[in-house]
Protein backbone atom coordinates (compact mmCIF):
# COMPACT_ATOMS: atom_id res chain seq x y z
CA UNK A 1 0.00 0.00 0.00
CA UNK A 2 1.37 3.43 -0.88
CA UNK A 3 2.17 5.64 2.11
CA UNK A 4 -0.29 8.42 1.24
CA UNK A 5 -3.26 6.02 1.12
CA UNK A 6 -2.25 4.47 4.44
CA UNK A 7 -2.14 7.92 6.02
CA UNK A 8 -5.57 8.75 4.54
CA UNK A 9 -7.04 5.57 6.03
CA UNK A 10 -5.47 6.22 9.42
CA UNK A 11 -6.86 9.78 9.35
CA UNK A 12 -10.29 8.34 8.40
CA UNK A 13 -10.63 10.62 5.40
CA UNK A 14 -13.93 10.02 3.63
CA UNK A 15 -12.26 9.57 0.25
CA UNK A 16 -9.75 6.98 1.52
CA UNK A 17 -9.98 3.58 -0.18
CA UNK A 18 -7.59 0.67 -0.76
CA UNK A 19 -8.11 -2.69 -2.41
CA UNK A 20 -6.28 -5.65 -0.88
CA UNK A 21 -4.18 -7.25 -3.66
CA UNK A 22 -5.62 -10.63 -4.59
CA UNK A 23 -2.27 -12.40 -4.12
CA UNK A 24 -2.02 -11.13 -0.52
CA UNK A 25 -5.69 -11.94 0.15
CA UNK A 26 -5.32 -15.51 -1.10
CA UNK A 27 -2.06 -16.03 0.78
CA UNK A 28 -3.58 -14.88 4.09
CA UNK A 29 -6.76 -16.97 4.05
CA UNK A 30 -5.88 -18.81 7.28
CA UNK A 31 -5.59 -15.48 9.11
CA UNK A 32 -8.76 -14.17 7.45
CA UNK A 33 -10.73 -17.18 8.66
CA UNK A 34 -9.29 -16.91 12.17
CA UNK A 35 -10.50 -13.29 12.35
CA UNK A 36 -13.92 -13.70 10.75
CA UNK A 37 -15.03 -17.02 12.22
CA UNK A 38 -15.34 -15.82 15.84
CA UNK A 39 -17.63 -12.96 14.73
CA UNK A 40 -19.53 -14.91 12.08
CA UNK A 41 -22.68 -15.17 14.22
CA UNK A 42 -23.06 -11.49 15.00
CA UNK A 43 -20.94 -8.88 13.26
CA UNK A 44 -21.30 -9.85 9.59
CA UNK A 45 -23.98 -8.23 7.46
CA UNK A 46 -24.61 -11.43 5.49
CA UNK A 47 -24.98 -15.00 6.70
CA UNK A 48 -21.70 -16.84 7.17
CA UNK A 49 -22.65 -19.76 4.86
CA UNK A 50 -23.07 -17.26 2.00
CA UNK A 51 -19.55 -15.96 2.55
CA UNK A 52 -17.24 -18.71 3.72
CA UNK A 53 -16.97 -20.93 0.63
CA UNK A 54 -16.17 -18.07 -1.73
CA UNK A 55 -13.81 -16.13 0.57
CA UNK A 56 -10.61 -16.91 -1.38
CA UNK A 57 -12.25 -15.62 -4.58
CA UNK A 58 -13.48 -12.39 -3.04
CA UNK A 59 -12.21 -8.84 -3.35
CA UNK A 60 -11.50 -7.03 -0.08
CA UNK A 61 -11.74 -3.25 0.13
CA UNK A 62 -10.71 -1.00 3.00
CA UNK A 63 -12.38 2.40 3.43
CA UNK A 64 -12.30 4.97 6.22
CA UNK A 65 -15.19 3.29 8.04
CA UNK A 66 -15.50 -0.29 6.74
CA UNK A 67 -13.78 -3.46 5.62
CA UNK A 68 -15.89 -4.88 2.78
CA UNK A 69 -15.63 -8.29 1.14
CA UNK A 70 -17.53 -9.24 -2.00
CA UNK A 71 -17.35 -12.09 -4.54
CA UNK A 72 -17.13 -11.67 -8.34
CA UNK A 73 -20.55 -13.36 -8.67
CA UNK A 74 -23.27 -14.19 -6.16
CA UNK A 75 -22.81 -17.72 -4.71
CA UNK A 76 -26.49 -18.55 -5.29
CA UNK A 77 -25.86 -22.32 -5.32
CA UNK A 78 -25.60 -22.05 -1.53
CA UNK A 79 -29.32 -21.20 -1.39
CA UNK A 80 -30.80 -24.62 -2.02
CA UNK A 81 -34.36 -23.38 -2.30
CA UNK A 82 -33.25 -21.01 -5.04
CA UNK A 83 -30.77 -23.21 -6.88
CA UNK A 84 -33.08 -26.25 -6.96
CA UNK A 85 -36.26 -24.36 -7.88
CA UNK A 86 -37.91 -25.65 -11.06
CA UNK A 87 -38.99 -22.14 -12.01
CA UNK A 88 -37.65 -18.73 -11.08
CA UNK A 89 -39.39 -15.43 -11.79
CA UNK A 90 -37.30 -12.25 -11.83
CA UNK A 91 -39.26 -8.99 -11.47
CA UNK A 92 -37.49 -5.80 -12.53
CA UNK A 93 -38.39 -2.42 -13.96
CA UNK A 94 -34.98 -1.08 -14.99
CA UNK A 95 -31.77 -2.96 -15.72
CA UNK A 96 -28.90 -1.38 -17.59
CA UNK A 97 -27.87 -4.85 -18.67
CA UNK A 98 -29.97 -8.00 -18.31
CA UNK A 99 -26.72 -9.95 -18.22
CA UNK A 100 -26.72 -9.52 -14.44
CA UNK A 101 -29.40 -12.23 -14.24
CA UNK A 102 -27.06 -14.65 -15.99
CA UNK A 103 -23.88 -13.51 -14.27
CA UNK A 104 -25.07 -13.24 -10.67
CA UNK A 105 -28.10 -15.54 -10.50
CA UNK A 106 -27.11 -18.26 -12.94
CA UNK A 107 -30.20 -17.74 -15.10
CA UNK A 108 -30.29 -19.45 -18.50
CA UNK A 109 -29.45 -16.94 -21.28
CA UNK A 110 -32.15 -18.36 -23.54
CA UNK A 111 -34.79 -17.66 -20.86
CA UNK A 112 -33.53 -14.16 -20.10
CA UNK A 113 -33.56 -13.32 -23.81
CA UNK A 114 -37.33 -13.94 -23.92
CA UNK A 115 -38.74 -11.70 -21.16
CA UNK A 116 -42.43 -11.11 -20.53
CA UNK A 117 -43.28 -7.43 -20.97
CA UNK A 118 -46.31 -5.26 -21.79
CA UNK A 119 -47.35 -4.97 -25.42
CA UNK A 120 -46.69 -1.22 -25.33
CA UNK A 121 -45.34 1.47 -23.00
CA UNK A 122 -48.67 3.27 -22.83
CA UNK A 123 -49.31 2.07 -19.31
CA UNK A 124 -46.65 4.17 -17.57
CA UNK A 125 -47.16 7.63 -16.13
CA UNK A 126 -46.84 10.94 -17.95
CA UNK A 127 -43.43 12.54 -17.48
CA UNK A 128 -42.26 15.83 -18.93
CA UNK A 129 -38.46 15.58 -18.73
CA UNK A 130 -36.63 18.90 -18.96
CA UNK A 131 -32.99 19.92 -18.65
CA UNK A 132 -33.19 23.62 -17.66
CA UNK A 133 -29.56 24.41 -18.39
CA UNK A 134 -29.93 22.86 -21.83
CA UNK A 135 -32.98 24.98 -22.62
CA UNK A 136 -31.38 28.10 -21.13
CA UNK A 137 -27.59 27.56 -21.36
CA UNK A 138 -26.79 30.85 -19.61
CA UNK A 139 -28.76 29.91 -16.49
CA UNK A 140 -26.71 29.61 -13.31
CA UNK A 141 -27.16 26.95 -10.64
CA UNK A 142 -28.60 29.57 -8.30
CA UNK A 143 -31.20 30.65 -10.87
CA UNK A 144 -32.26 27.02 -11.39
CA UNK A 145 -32.61 26.61 -7.63
CA UNK A 146 -34.85 29.70 -7.51
CA UNK A 147 -37.04 28.15 -10.19
CA UNK A 148 -37.38 24.97 -8.14
CA UNK A 149 -38.15 26.91 -4.94
CA UNK A 150 -40.82 28.85 -6.79
CA UNK A 151 -42.51 25.58 -7.82
CA UNK A 152 -42.33 24.35 -4.21
CA UNK A 153 -44.51 27.20 -2.96
CA UNK A 154 -47.67 25.54 -4.28
CA UNK A 155 -46.89 21.80 -4.20
CA UNK A 156 -44.48 19.12 -3.10
CA UNK A 157 -41.16 19.18 -4.91
CA UNK A 158 -38.77 16.29 -4.27
CA UNK A 159 -35.07 16.79 -4.98
CA UNK A 160 -32.83 13.71 -5.15
CA UNK A 161 -29.18 14.54 -4.50
CA UNK A 162 -26.18 12.17 -4.58
CA UNK A 163 -24.55 13.19 -1.30
CA UNK A 164 -24.86 14.98 2.02
CA UNK A 165 -22.61 17.73 0.67
CA UNK A 166 -25.06 18.49 -2.14
CA UNK A 167 -28.00 18.27 0.27
CA UNK A 168 -26.45 21.16 2.21
CA UNK A 169 -26.92 23.36 -0.89
CA UNK A 170 -30.71 22.92 -0.52
CA UNK A 171 -30.98 22.50 3.26
CA UNK A 172 -31.84 26.09 4.22
CA UNK A 173 -34.96 26.07 2.02
CA UNK A 174 -36.02 22.44 2.56
CA UNK A 175 -38.97 21.37 4.69
CA UNK A 176 -37.30 17.98 5.15
CA UNK A 177 -33.91 16.44 4.37
CA UNK A 178 -34.22 12.66 4.31
CA UNK A 179 -31.51 10.03 4.54
CA UNK A 180 -31.61 6.35 5.47
CA UNK A 181 -32.38 7.20 9.09
CA UNK A 182 -35.64 9.09 8.49
CA UNK A 183 -36.64 8.23 4.93
CA UNK A 184 -39.78 6.23 5.77
CA UNK A 185 -41.26 8.84 8.09
CA UNK A 186 -40.53 11.58 5.54
CA UNK A 187 -42.16 9.69 2.65
CA UNK A 188 -45.25 9.17 4.80
CA UNK A 189 -45.45 12.94 5.39
CA UNK A 190 -45.17 13.57 1.64
CA UNK A 191 -48.09 11.25 0.97
CA UNK A 192 -50.29 12.86 3.64
CA UNK A 193 -49.47 16.50 2.89
CA UNK A 194 -49.51 17.60 -0.80
CA UNK A 195 -48.22 21.08 0.17
CA UNK A 196 -45.29 20.13 2.36
CA UNK A 197 -42.94 22.04 0.06
CA UNK A 198 -39.36 21.16 -0.82
CA UNK A 199 -38.09 17.76 0.34
CA UNK A 200 -34.54 16.51 -0.29
CA UNK A 201 -33.70 12.79 -0.58
CA UNK A 202 -30.06 11.81 -0.19
CA UNK A 203 -28.97 9.11 -2.62
CA UNK A 204 -32.35 7.34 -2.85
CA UNK A 205 -32.90 6.58 -6.52
CA UNK A 206 -34.97 3.44 -5.96
CA UNK A 207 -37.23 1.79 -3.39
CA UNK A 208 -39.33 4.93 -2.82
CA UNK A 209 -42.85 5.42 -4.23
CA UNK A 210 -44.30 8.93 -4.49
CA UNK A 211 -47.61 8.51 -6.34
CA UNK A 212 -50.37 11.04 -6.90
CA UNK A 213 -50.12 14.38 -5.09
CA UNK A 214 -47.14 13.20 -3.04
CA UNK A 215 -44.95 14.52 -5.86
CA UNK A 216 -45.71 16.14 -9.22
CA UNK A 217 -42.32 17.86 -9.55
CA UNK A 218 -39.21 15.70 -9.24
CA UNK A 219 -35.67 17.06 -9.45
CA UNK A 220 -32.52 14.99 -9.97
CA UNK A 221 -29.62 17.21 -8.98
CA UNK A 222 -26.33 15.77 -10.18
CA UNK A 223 -25.01 12.35 -11.07
CA UNK A 224 -25.48 9.51 -8.60
CA UNK A 225 -22.30 8.93 -6.62
CA UNK A 226 -20.89 5.64 -5.40
CA UNK A 227 -21.04 5.37 -1.63
CA UNK A 228 -19.75 1.98 -0.49
CA UNK A 229 -16.26 0.62 -1.13
CA UNK A 230 -17.04 -1.78 -4.01
CA UNK A 231 -19.06 0.87 -5.87
CA UNK A 232 -16.36 3.49 -5.45
CA UNK A 233 -13.69 1.05 -6.57
CA UNK A 234 -15.68 0.11 -9.68
CA UNK A 235 -16.40 3.74 -10.50
CA UNK A 236 -12.71 4.62 -10.33
CA UNK A 237 -11.67 1.62 -12.44
CA UNK A 238 -14.27 2.20 -15.16
CA UNK A 239 -13.95 5.95 -15.55
CA UNK A 240 -14.86 6.86 -19.13
CA UNK A 241 -16.16 3.39 -20.04
CA UNK A 242 -19.56 2.56 -21.52
CA UNK A 243 -20.00 0.05 -18.69
CA UNK A 244 -19.94 2.83 -16.09
CA UNK A 245 -22.20 5.01 -18.25
CA UNK A 246 -24.77 2.22 -18.34
CA UNK A 247 -24.75 1.91 -14.55
CA UNK A 248 -25.21 5.65 -14.11
CA UNK A 249 -28.05 5.77 -16.63
CA UNK A 250 -29.79 2.91 -14.84
CA UNK A 251 -29.75 4.73 -11.50
CA UNK A 252 -30.88 7.96 -13.12
CA UNK A 253 -33.81 6.20 -14.76
CA UNK A 254 -34.73 4.58 -11.48
CA UNK A 255 -34.77 8.01 -9.87
CA UNK A 256 -36.86 9.51 -12.67
CA UNK A 257 -39.58 6.94 -12.00
CA UNK A 258 -40.18 7.74 -8.32
CA UNK A 259 -43.18 10.03 -8.99
CA UNK A 260 -44.92 8.06 -11.75
CA UNK A 261 -45.87 4.71 -10.32
CA UNK A 262 -48.91 4.08 -12.57
CA UNK A 263 -50.48 5.38 -15.77
CA UNK A 264 -52.61 7.76 -13.66
CA UNK A 265 -49.57 9.64 -12.34
CA UNK A 266 -47.95 12.67 -13.91
CA UNK A 267 -44.83 14.65 -13.07
CA UNK A 268 -42.38 17.19 -14.38
CA UNK A 269 -38.84 15.81 -14.05
CA UNK A 270 -36.04 18.38 -13.96
CA UNK A 271 -32.46 17.20 -14.52
CA UNK A 272 -29.89 19.55 -13.03
CA UNK A 273 -26.13 19.79 -13.21
CA UNK A 274 -23.75 20.19 -16.10
CA UNK A 275 -22.12 16.79 -15.54
CA UNK A 276 -25.51 15.03 -15.58
CA UNK A 277 -26.52 16.84 -18.78
CA UNK A 278 -23.21 15.89 -20.36
CA UNK A 279 -23.80 12.19 -19.57
CA UNK A 280 -27.30 12.35 -21.05
CA UNK A 281 -25.92 13.85 -24.26
CA UNK A 282 -23.24 11.16 -24.68
CA UNK A 283 -23.82 9.30 -27.98
CA UNK A 284 -23.94 5.94 -26.18
CA UNK A 285 -26.34 7.08 -23.44
CA UNK A 286 -29.57 6.74 -25.40
CA UNK A 287 -29.25 2.98 -25.82
CA UNK A 288 -29.14 2.43 -22.05
CA UNK A 289 -32.56 3.97 -21.40
CA UNK A 290 -35.78 1.97 -21.60
CA UNK A 291 -37.89 2.54 -24.75
CA UNK A 292 -40.50 4.52 -22.80
CA UNK A 293 -37.91 6.88 -21.29
CA UNK A 294 -36.28 7.30 -24.70
CA UNK A 295 -39.64 8.38 -26.10
CA UNK A 296 -40.10 10.91 -23.30
CA UNK A 297 -36.56 12.22 -23.79
CA UNK A 298 -37.37 12.65 -27.49
CA UNK A 299 -40.36 14.77 -26.48
CA UNK A 300 -38.02 16.86 -24.34
CA UNK A 301 -35.69 17.26 -27.33
CA UNK A 302 -38.63 18.45 -29.44
CA UNK A 303 -39.49 21.00 -26.79
CA UNK A 304 -35.88 22.19 -26.72
CA UNK A 305 -35.82 22.61 -30.51
CA UNK A 306 -39.13 24.50 -30.68
CA UNK A 307 -38.95 26.73 -27.61
CA UNK A 308 -36.88 29.88 -27.57
CA UNK A 309 -36.49 30.43 -23.84
CA UNK A 310 -34.65 33.62 -22.96
CA UNK A 311 -34.82 32.92 -19.24
CA UNK A 312 -35.94 30.24 -16.83
CA UNK A 313 -39.21 32.12 -16.31
CA UNK A 314 -40.21 31.03 -19.81
CA UNK A 315 -40.20 27.40 -18.62
CA UNK A 316 -43.21 27.93 -16.37
CA UNK A 317 -45.66 27.90 -19.27
CA UNK A 318 -44.08 24.71 -20.61
CA UNK A 319 -44.27 22.90 -17.27
CA UNK A 320 -47.86 23.97 -16.67
CA UNK A 321 -48.93 21.97 -19.71
CA UNK A 322 -48.09 18.83 -17.76
CA UNK A 323 -48.96 20.05 -14.26
CA UNK A 324 -52.34 21.53 -15.26
CA UNK A 325 -53.13 18.51 -17.49
CA UNK A 326 -53.41 20.46 -20.73
CA UNK A 327 -55.46 18.26 -23.08
CA UNK A 328 -53.16 18.79 -26.06
CA UNK A 329 -50.08 17.86 -24.01
CA UNK A 330 -51.71 14.79 -22.47
CA UNK A 331 -52.86 13.52 -25.87
CA UNK A 332 -49.46 14.18 -27.43
CA UNK A 333 -47.53 12.52 -24.58
CA UNK A 334 -49.80 9.48 -24.34
CA UNK A 335 -49.82 9.10 -28.11
CA UNK A 336 -46.02 9.02 -28.26
CA UNK A 337 -45.87 6.31 -25.59
CA UNK A 338 -48.61 4.20 -27.16
CA UNK A 339 -46.39 3.67 -30.20
CA UNK A 340 -43.43 2.45 -28.15
CA UNK A 341 -42.61 -1.23 -28.01
CA UNK A 342 -40.24 -2.73 -25.48
CA UNK A 343 -36.89 -4.05 -26.66
CA UNK A 344 -35.75 -7.61 -26.21
CA UNK A 345 -33.24 -8.19 -23.43
CA UNK A 346 -29.63 -7.12 -23.79
CA UNK A 347 -27.31 -9.93 -22.72
CA UNK A 348 -23.55 -9.65 -23.02
CA UNK A 349 -21.97 -12.56 -24.86
CA UNK A 350 -19.47 -12.93 -22.02
CA UNK A 351 -21.98 -13.25 -19.15
CA UNK A 352 -22.28 -17.04 -19.28
CA UNK A 353 -18.50 -17.46 -19.39
CA UNK A 354 -18.14 -15.19 -16.33
CA UNK A 355 -20.56 -17.37 -14.42
CA UNK A 356 -18.89 -20.60 -15.55
CA UNK A 357 -15.50 -19.24 -14.48
CA UNK A 358 -16.79 -18.37 -11.02
CA UNK A 359 -18.55 -21.73 -10.59
CA UNK A 360 -15.36 -23.56 -11.61
CA UNK A 361 -13.28 -21.55 -9.14
CA UNK A 362 -15.86 -22.15 -6.41
CA UNK A 363 -15.39 -25.91 -6.78
CA UNK A 364 -11.59 -25.49 -6.82
CA UNK A 365 -11.03 -26.07 -10.54
CA UNK A 366 -8.91 -22.98 -11.08
CA UNK A 367 -7.41 -24.02 -14.42
CA UNK A 368 -10.88 -24.29 -15.95
CA UNK A 369 -11.86 -21.03 -14.24
CA UNK A 370 -8.91 -19.28 -15.90
CA UNK A 371 -9.80 -20.77 -19.29
CA UNK A 372 -13.38 -19.54 -19.02
CA UNK A 373 -12.22 -16.13 -17.82
CA UNK A 374 -9.84 -15.88 -20.77
CA UNK A 375 -12.92 -16.32 -22.99
CA UNK A 376 -14.46 -13.34 -21.20
CA UNK A 377 -11.37 -11.18 -21.82
CA UNK A 378 -11.23 -12.17 -25.48
CA UNK A 379 -14.92 -11.40 -25.92
CA UNK A 380 -14.62 -7.73 -24.88
CA UNK A 381 -13.37 -5.68 -27.81
CA UNK A 382 -15.08 -2.30 -27.45
CA UNK A 383 -14.34 -1.24 -23.85
CA UNK A 384 -10.67 -1.21 -22.86
CA UNK A 385 -11.30 -0.36 -19.20
CA UNK A 386 -13.75 -3.22 -18.73
CA UNK A 387 -11.50 -5.66 -20.60
CA UNK A 388 -8.59 -4.74 -18.31
CA UNK A 389 -10.79 -5.25 -15.24
CA UNK A 390 -11.75 -8.72 -16.47
CA UNK A 391 -8.08 -9.45 -17.13
CA UNK A 392 -7.34 -8.66 -13.50
CA UNK A 393 -9.93 -11.25 -12.50
CA UNK A 394 -8.18 -13.69 -14.84
CA UNK A 395 -4.96 -12.97 -12.96
CA UNK A 396 -6.70 -13.66 -9.64
CA UNK A 397 -7.85 -17.10 -10.83
CA UNK A 398 -4.44 -17.85 -12.34
CA UNK A 399 -2.68 -16.97 -9.07
CA UNK A 400 -4.04 -20.14 -7.44
CA UNK A 401 -1.89 -22.38 -9.68
CA UNK A 402 0.64 -20.06 -11.40
CA UNK A 403 1.61 -17.01 -9.31
CA UNK A 404 4.32 -15.90 -11.74
CA UNK A 405 1.96 -16.05 -14.71
CA UNK A 406 -0.66 -14.16 -12.69
CA UNK A 407 1.76 -11.28 -12.16
CA UNK A 408 2.45 -11.08 -15.90
CA UNK A 409 -1.27 -11.03 -16.61
CA UNK A 410 -1.77 -8.35 -13.96
CA UNK A 411 0.98 -6.25 -15.51
CA UNK A 412 -0.82 -6.37 -18.86
CA UNK A 413 -4.09 -5.39 -17.16
CA UNK A 414 -2.45 -2.48 -15.36
CA UNK A 415 -0.82 -1.17 -18.53
CA UNK A 416 -4.28 -1.00 -20.13
CA UNK A 417 -5.93 0.52 -17.06
CA UNK A 418 -3.58 2.17 -14.59
CA UNK A 419 -6.28 2.35 -11.89
CA UNK A 420 -6.07 -1.41 -11.37
CA UNK A 421 -3.75 -3.16 -8.91
CA UNK A 422 -0.07 -2.64 -9.61
CA UNK A 423 1.85 -5.94 -9.96
CA UNK A 424 4.56 -6.89 -7.50
CA UNK A 425 7.27 -5.84 -9.94
CA UNK A 426 5.67 -2.42 -10.27
CA UNK A 427 5.16 -0.34 -13.37
CA UNK A 428 7.43 2.26 -14.89
CA UNK A 429 6.46 5.91 -15.18
CA UNK A 430 6.22 7.04 -18.79
CA UNK A 431 6.93 10.73 -19.13
CA UNK A 432 4.50 12.62 -21.32
CA UNK A 433 5.68 13.99 -24.61
CA UNK A 434 4.59 17.31 -25.97
CA UNK A 435 1.66 17.31 -28.38
CA UNK A 436 2.83 16.78 -31.93
CA UNK A 437 0.61 19.59 -33.26
CA UNK A 438 0.29 23.28 -32.34
CA UNK A 439 -1.88 23.87 -29.27
CA UNK A 440 -4.80 25.43 -31.18
CA UNK A 441 -4.91 22.63 -33.73
CA UNK A 442 -4.65 19.99 -30.98
CA UNK A 443 -7.53 21.58 -29.04
CA UNK A 444 -9.72 21.89 -32.15
CA UNK A 445 -9.22 18.26 -33.11
CA UNK A 446 -9.96 16.98 -29.61
CA UNK A 447 -13.06 19.15 -29.16
CA UNK A 448 -14.54 18.10 -32.49
CA UNK A 449 -14.10 14.44 -31.59
CA UNK A 450 -15.54 14.95 -28.09
CA UNK A 451 -18.60 17.14 -28.80
CA UNK A 452 -21.23 17.04 -31.55
CA UNK A 453 -22.51 20.62 -31.15
CA UNK A 454 -21.70 23.96 -29.61
CA UNK A 455 -24.29 23.42 -26.90
CA UNK A 456 -22.70 20.07 -26.00
CA UNK A 457 -19.35 21.84 -25.71
CA UNK A 458 -20.88 24.45 -23.43
CA UNK A 459 -22.40 21.80 -21.16
CA UNK A 460 -19.19 19.76 -21.14
CA UNK A 461 -17.03 22.72 -20.20
CA UNK A 462 -19.52 23.74 -17.51
CA UNK A 463 -19.14 20.24 -16.09
CA UNK A 464 -15.36 20.67 -15.94
CA UNK A 465 -15.70 24.03 -14.21
CA UNK A 466 -18.23 22.56 -11.79
CA UNK A 467 -15.72 19.90 -10.71
CA UNK A 468 -12.87 22.40 -10.37
CA UNK A 469 -13.74 22.84 -6.72
CA UNK A 470 -10.99 21.77 -4.35
CA UNK A 471 -12.58 20.15 -1.32
CA UNK A 472 -13.95 16.78 -0.22
CA UNK A 473 -14.40 15.59 -3.83
CA UNK A 474 -10.66 15.50 -4.46
CA UNK A 475 -10.65 12.82 -7.22
CA UNK A 476 -13.23 14.76 -9.23
CA UNK A 477 -11.13 17.91 -8.91
CA UNK A 478 -8.01 16.10 -10.06
CA UNK A 479 -9.81 14.60 -13.06
CA UNK A 480 -11.25 18.02 -13.95
CA UNK A 481 -7.74 19.51 -14.09
CA UNK A 482 -6.70 16.68 -16.39
CA UNK A 483 -9.79 17.22 -18.56
CA UNK A 484 -9.05 20.93 -18.70
CA UNK A 485 -5.65 20.15 -20.18
CA UNK A 486 -7.24 18.35 -23.14
CA UNK A 487 -9.84 21.11 -23.64
CA UNK A 488 -7.09 23.69 -24.15
CA UNK A 489 -4.85 21.58 -26.38
CA UNK A 490 -2.40 20.05 -23.92
CA UNK A 491 -1.91 16.47 -22.74
CA UNK A 492 -2.51 15.60 -19.12
CA UNK A 493 -2.06 12.72 -16.73
CA UNK A 494 -2.62 11.85 -13.05
CA UNK A 495 0.48 9.94 -11.89
CA UNK A 496 -0.68 9.94 -8.25
CA UNK A 497 -3.88 8.17 -9.34
CA UNK A 498 -2.40 5.73 -11.81
CA UNK A 499 1.04 5.00 -10.32
CA UNK A 500 0.53 5.78 -6.66
CA UNK A 501 3.12 8.51 -6.63
CA UNK A 502 3.49 12.03 -7.94
CA UNK A 503 5.88 14.95 -7.61
CA UNK A 504 4.48 16.05 -4.24
CA UNK A 505 3.43 12.72 -2.73
CA UNK A 506 0.03 13.71 -1.36
CA UNK A 507 -2.10 14.88 -4.25
CA UNK A 508 -2.75 14.11 -7.85
CA UNK A 509 -0.55 15.87 -10.34
CA UNK A 510 -1.23 16.96 -13.87
CA UNK A 511 1.63 17.45 -16.29
CA UNK A 512 0.88 19.73 -19.21
CA UNK A 513 3.71 19.57 -21.71
CA UNK A 514 3.43 21.38 -25.02
CA UNK A 515 5.58 23.15 -27.52
CA UNK A 516 4.15 26.45 -26.27
CA UNK A 517 5.64 26.47 -22.74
Amino acid sequence: MQQSRLLDLEARRRTAIQEVPFWAWQDKQDQVLSILHPISDSALKWGWPLVVDSLPLCTAVITSDAFEIYPPCHPTETLLGFSQAQRRVYLTATLADDSVLVRHFGAAPESVSRPIFPSSAGDIGDRMILVPQQLVPKATDEEVRDLVLDLAEDQNVVVIVPSHARADWWREDAALVLDRNNIHQGVEQLRKNPQLGLVVLINRYDGIDLPGDACHVLVLDGLPEALDGPERLTQARLTGSTNLLGRQIQRLEQGMGRATRSNEDHAVVLLLGARLAERLNAPEARGFFSPATRAQLDLAAEIASEVEADSLDDLHDIMEQCLERDKDWVAYSKGALAQVRYDTSRIADTASAERRAFDAALRGDYVVAAQEQQTVVNGITDDAATQALQRQRLASYTNFFDPSGAQQTQKTANLANRRLLRPLTGVLYERLKAASRPQGEQASSWLQAKYTSGNDLLLGFKAVLQDLDWGPRTPQFEQAVRDLAEHIGHIGQRPEDTLGRGPDGDGAQVILPSSAH
